[in-house]
């Protein structure tokens, strides 16, 4: 929050959820912890997940889909 009020960043979004739809179907959602917007208008994608988590097959398979649909990377800490 400080960096915010710093100026070094536009916007903190919490619980972000990301849809993911192929050829007009409904596949599911991708629910984001934290997406930073930069005042450039990039956007970070920031997710906490405990080791087993990262391992889980169907949350990476939800990871990979969501960053190839949107083009973005998830950065997990």
């Amino acid at each position: 929050m400080w960096r915010k009020k710093a100026g070094e960043i536009k916007e903190i979004m919490l619980q972000e959820k990301f849809k993911v739809e192929i050829e007009g179907k409904h596949i599911c959602y991708y629910l984001a912890d934290f997406v930073i917007v930069y005042p450039d208008g990039r956007k970070e994608v920031i997710d906490v997940k405990s080791e087993i988590t990262k391992k889980n097959p169907v949350y990476r398979l939800k990871k990979k889909l969501v960053e190839a649909l949107y083009k973005i990377k998830i950065i997990e800490i």
